[in-house]
């Protein structure tokens, strides 16, 4: 399979892609999820491609890499920056987990009510991911509405893509990095390391945000039984359940 393949209706799936975005032109046009990513680079290029209106955003991160910033700025100046996040390190929500991310709603979900949203989210990305549908109505919104035109492709075919139509991607992608999201994102466990290290910054924001959430909720039971501010972090990092990391916590000190 790839996106040079023919469908029954006799068009590959970039044609396909095309004409789904043009089919489904709302007449204010679309509001396009632009997240400096590779995926959102391929649905603004054929949101390009296909004539129609729109108008792309990108929820400013004070998580994201700075390359993805200075990647918008030079090779997508179009793209407007939206400020959803402001005083995110101010949250009181406590850290991140892989089944509470509160900061997607936050930063990458905001944005978009009362429009149509197109974004690059696909199928091959997750599991969770296996049960959208390429066009969606919003849970909270039912004036809101999501297509994803690439919902099908495979990771191949988005690298196909790019060997088409060379259209530019952040240079994190040649560096190794399989995906561009937010660093210390417990979702990322191949790079969530890595990235921490590398963005000295953000984890000692991460760090101090953990800290503070630890000083002011003493009597959450949590809390209680990891004991103190580096067991909370040393917990955050390792992606385990509180008590799975406690019973090899345990096993490391005896």
């Amino acid at each position: 399979m790839g996106l040079m393949q023919l469908n029954s209706e006799g068009w590959n799936k970039i044609e396909t892609a095309i004409a789904i975005i043009r089919q489904n032109e709302p007449p204010e046009g679309y509001y396009v999820a632009d997240s400096g990513g590779k995926d959102s680079g391929v649905v603004v290029d054929l949101c390009k491609q296909s004539g129609v209106k729109f108008d792309a955003h990108y929820n400013v991160s004070p998580i994201d890499p700075p390359e993805v910033y200075q990647f918008l700025k030079q090779y997508r100046p179009e793209t407007q920056w939206d400020y959803y996040a402001r005083g995110f390190w101010k949250g009181k929500a406590g850290l991140p987990t892989r089944r509470f991310r509160w900061c997607c709603a936050l930063i990458k979900e905001a944005g978009g009510i009362g429009r149509t949203k197109i974004t690059g989210i696909r199928w091959a990305e997750s599991s969770k991911r296996k049960s959208r549908c390429m066009i969606e109505t919003h849970k909270k919104f039912p004036n809101t509405f999501f297509l994803h035109p690439i919902i099908c492709w495979s990771d191949k075919e988005c690298q196909e893509y790019y060997d088409i139509t060379h259209i530019p991607r952040v240079c994190l992608y040649e560096q190794g990095f399989k995906r561009v999201g937010c660093i210390g994102c417990p979702q990322d466990r191949v790079h969530r390391l890595a990235g921490l290290e590398r963005y000295p910054k953000i984890a000692h924001n991460w760090r101090a945000y953990a800290d503070r959430y630890f000083d002011a909720h003493p009597n959450t039971p949590s809390l209680k039984l990891l004991g103190s501010k580096s067991t909370y972090w040393d917990w955050w990092l390792s992606n385990l359940s509180v008590k799975k990391f406690l019973v090899e916590y345990q096993g490391r000190l005896e």
